[in-house]
C-alpha cells in the first residue's frame, strides 16, 4: 500500500525487507507456520518487527519471486 497508493517505494522497502528478515530467521505467525519454524502471536510478531526495523542493518532483500 505504501508503494502502491503513496509512492512510498523506500519506506515499503524498509518494511518488507525486515519482515523477509524475520521469515529467514525463522519466525512465524500461526497463519505462515511451516516445519521447523518458530510459531509467534501477531502481537509479539509486530513487537519483532519494530524491533527489525530500527536495527541498523543491509537492507538487501530476500527474492520472492522464487
Amino acid at each position: 500500500m505504501l508503494r502502491e497508493s503513496f509512492g512510498l517505494a523506500k519506506e515499503a522497502e524498509w518494511i518488507e525487507s525486515a519482515v523477509d528478515r524475520l521469515f529467514a530467521s525463522g519466525i512465524r505467525t500461526p497463519d505462515t507456520m511451516q516445519p521447523g519454524m518458530t510459531q509467534v502471536g501477531c502481537v509479539e510478531f509486530g513487537e519483532r518487527l519494530c524491533t527489525e526495523m530500527a536495527a541498523p542493518r543491509n537492507t538487501q532483500r530476500i527474492d520472492r519471486s522464487a
